[in-house]
């Protein structure tokens, strides 16, 4: 599991990490890389795919409500000042 402190690192490496989907992506669009001779090295990169992807996915969701939560903030704190003035 990820502790918080590599999480605040994670959204400058997405580049890296899609980086790492596209080479094994061309990697997994040869041909001869489906041969049976090929299956363990197809099974692990059909494994990291995966694995990539959902962090990234979870990155960017995670970003997104970060967004979200200080955009309600920002509400929250100009709706106060507000009633203050």
């Amino acid at each position: 599991s990820l502790q918080t402190s590599n999480l605040k690192s994670l959204p400058s490496t997405i580049p890296q990490l899609q980086s790492q989907i596209s080479d094994l992506e061309r990697e997994s669009s040869d041909p001869t890389f489906w041969d049976d001779s090929n299956n363990k090295r197809n099974k692990s990169v059909t494994q990291q795919l995966s694995t990539l992807n959902r962090l990234v996915n979870r990155v960017q969701q995670w970003n997104e409500w970060e967004g979200d939560a200080a955009t309600a903030f920002e509400i929250l704190d100009d709706s106060e000042c507000d009633d203050e003035t």
